[in-house]
């Protein structure tokens, strides 16, 4: 029986099913459970359902409660797609690193200088990160997958993961492997792009969704017609 991962949209029904649609393809229907609601007590509602993802497509709803409540949510920018040549499956789910699987403590640094930046991460190359927005999400889905790798179906696997990040390959990029690694989570792919721009990688994986905390790189992926969602930060206690 498989881990049952529930996506909620909030908004008008057309958006709603724009999304869920670049997420529900046949061959998943068993596996992911989508669920569209309306804001009245959504936050209960989400723990209630134990939702792994909730997505919305009216900027902002809702979605940094969701998060300060350890749900996995982001913002859809693009809820009307383009044409895409994505293919059905397997379904490829594409992350940032830094304040969307891991927390934005690093991302703060680079904010005060890239020199600023490599010094903290060569001083904490060996110690974990901790958890982001999206962290509970990968883990859900790396929990789907195990369903198919358990049973020798690994090649059937119909979930790809990658993690696409700013960070170079040297000591940030350790930390970020490192880190999935104390975790006991990994991804199907992870690009390294020191600082470069995130929209030809976006094309070459091709992916269904991407999720990122920055706008530039959203807008690369939307030129590609795909799925864009913008993943806030936590707020964090005074």
């Amino acid at each position: 029986m498989y881990l049952t991962c529930s996506i909620v949209t909030c908004n008008l029904i057309l958006p709603g099913q724009c999304i869920c649609h670049s997420f529900l393809f046949a061959e998943l229907n068993e596996l992911i459970v989508s669920s569209l609601v309306s804001g009245e007590n959504l936050i209960a509602e989400l723990l209630k359902n134990k939702t792994h993802l909730y997505l919305s497509a009216k900027t902002g709803f809702k979605i940094h409660e969701a998060v300060n409540a350890g749900i996995a949510a982001a913002s859809v920018f693009n809820s009307i797609l383009q044409e895409s040549e994505t293919p059905n499956l397997p379904l490829c789910v594409v992350f940032d690193g830094d304040a969307v699987l891991f927390s934005d403590e690093s991302e703060c640094v680079t904010e005060t200088g890239l020199e600023n930046f490599l010094k903290h991460e060569g001083e904490k190359v060996d110690i974990p990160m901790t958890e982001g927005p999206l962290k509970v999400f990968l883990e859900a889905l790396k929990r789907l997958q195990r369903k198919f790798y358990d049973n020798n179906k690994r090649e059937h696997c119909p979930i790809l993961t990658c993690l696409l990040t700013a960070r170079n390959s040297g000591n940030p990029g350790y930390r970020a492997l490192n880190t999935l690694k104390t975790w006991g989570l990994g991804t199907d792919q992870a690009y390294f792009l020191s600082g470069s721009s995130k929209g030809p990688l976006i094309k070459m994986i091709n992916p269904h969704i991407f999720f990122d905390d920055q706008r530039e790189h959203l807008e690369a992926a939307m030129e590609e017609g795909k799925l864009a969602c913008l993943v806030p930060r936590p707020e964090k206690n005074p």
